[in-house]
Formats: structure tokens, C-alpha cells, sequence
């Protein structure tokens, strides 16, 4: 079964078009790329599915999780279909509440123990690089770095044992060596998280961490490939653009991907 099937996706403000028929899947355990410079309509598409568009916009067309229809038209709040990783991650925890209990939320909803979620969240904490796990589950998110708040968002969302993360610019914020780090938690996300929707502008990133993209230009569908096929053969002249602007910031695994 389709883990995550959109058909027809169309997001409007005052009934002017910003994203127009989208139509994208991903499988179990897949990870998707959502690419597109800035204003393609990658972020809105990310919105729409996590029930955050801004007020005065509406998103129609047919969203289905795991087979699970879910409405658009009127969302507003995400269900637990869905696990956010943002490109803000100080903005996405609260600041007043020790990490730890934030960790346990989701796994205290989910019927754990306090026990258990402690446990857990101590494993999460591991699993996304974070040492010395009793010290961060004390901690408020102001006394973190911006790499290990965003490492702490990933274990956030891993917590929340959604069918689908998506992950919107999680390195935007984030120094090169921070960068190089989450991307490399991304990519070792488990197949049985469901699947990951990476939303991003970095075509190197993609590569890293996806099998498989969707390229938006201007709210619509371009392109849809295989990440060799993509960089190898792209079909889209703006596709084009995108891979010979990556080659040439020096990124090897393309250019391995393309020899």
C-alpha cells in the first residue's frame, strides 16, 4: 500500500492558483525530494500536508495516508499521520518546557509509561548523535546549539511514530559541519519511519538522502525521476540549471552520479 498518495493538490489564495495540480506518491519507507527554488511552492505543498497553510489560503485535491483519506479542504491541524522537522528548530520547541518532557509527549499519548518514554526518549536522543542524554532531557532549548536543537526536532519527529516526516529546509539555519551532520541522520532515518518528504532547494542534499524527486517550478510539476536518472538525464530545462549550478559549487557525489 502507497504510504503517502497526493492527486490533484491545488493551493489558492483569494482563488489565484500557487501550487496547481500536484500529483506525487511515496512508499513505504521511501524517501521523496520536494525540489524548487524559492517560491516554486515546495514550502506551501509541505504547509498543506501538515494542516499550517496561512489564513486566507485553501488547498483542495485528494490526500491519502496509508490508504486513509484525509480532507484538505479546511485543514488546519495536522493529525498523526504526520511528524514535522522545520527549518527553524529553536522556533518549533518551547522554550519554557525542559526537553525531555516535550520528547515525552508524544510517547506518553501513545500509551507509554513515564518509565518507558524516558527510556525511549534517551534512545532517540542517541540515535540522532546526541551524547550524555540525561543532561539533554534536563535541558531548555535555549541552552542548545542550533545543531543539536535540529538533531533534537529529528528525535521529536521520529518520537511522534507518524507515517510520514517531512522535513522542510531542516539545514537551512545550520552551519556547513551542522549541515553535513543532520543530513547524515536524514539519510539513516529507518524505512520503518514510513517515509520521509524532504523539502529543499539543495539538489547535493537530495542526493544524499532520496531515492526519487519532484521538481516544482511556479506550483507545478516539472520533472519526476530517479536521483541518477534525475542528474544524469534531466528533461526540464530548469532541471538543467539546477544540476549544472550544483556541479559547479563542487559537490563530488554528483559528479560522481553523472560520470
Amino acid at each position: 500500500m502507497t504510504a503517502l498518495l497526493v492527486q490533484g493538490l491545488t493551493i489558492s489564495l483569494h482563488g489565484k492558483p500557487l501550487v496547481a495540480g500536484l500529483d506525487f506518491s511515496i512508499e513505504p519507507g521511501e524517501k521523496l525530494a520536494l525540489l524548487g527554488s524559492s517560491g516554486s511552492g515546495k514550502s506551501l505543498t509541505a504547509a498543506a500536508l501538515l494542516g499550517q497553510l496561512p489564513a486566507g489560503m485553501e488547498a483542495t485535491g485528494m490526500l491519502r495516508v496509508n490508504g486513509k483519506e484525509i480532507p484538505l479542504r479546511g485543514r488546519r491541524l495536522a493529525g498523526r499521520e504526520f511528524a514535522a522537522i522545520h527549518q527553524n528548530p529553536a522556533a518549533a520547541l518551547n522554550p519554557l518546557v525542559r526537553l525531555g518532557r516535550q520528547l515525552a509527549m508524544p510517547l506518553r499519548n501513545a500509551g507509554l509509561s513515564g518509565r518507558e518514554a524516558r527510556e525511549i526518549s534517551r534512545e532517540l536522543l542517541a540515535s540522532v548523535g546526541l551524547a550524555d542524554a540525561d543532561r539533554m532531557l534536563r535541558s531548555f532549548s535555549g541552552e542548545l546549539s542550533g545543531g543539536q536543537l535540529q538533531r533534537v526536532c529529528i528525535a521529536l519527529a521520529l518520537a511522534c511514530r507518524a507515517d510520514i516526516l517531512v522535513a522542510d529546509e531542516p539545514t537551512t539555519a545550520l552551519d556547513v559541519v551542522n549541515q553535513a551532520r543532520v543530513l547524515e541522520i536524514l539519510a539513516g532515518v529507518p524505512s520503518t519511519a514510513g517515509g520521509l518528504l524532504l523539502i529543499t532547494h539543495d539538489l547535493a542534499a537530495a542526493e544524499q538522502i532520496c531515492g526519487r524527486a519532484v521538481v516544482l517550478q511556479d506550483g507545478r510539476k516539472i520533472e519526476e525521476a530517479h536521483m541518477p536518472e534525475l542528474i544524469a538525464r534531466p528533461r526540464h530545462p530548469y532541471t538543467a540549471a539546477m544540476v549544472d549550478s550544483a556541479r559547479s559549487s563542487f559537490a563530488p557525489p554528483l559528479e560522481v552520479a553523472a560520470a
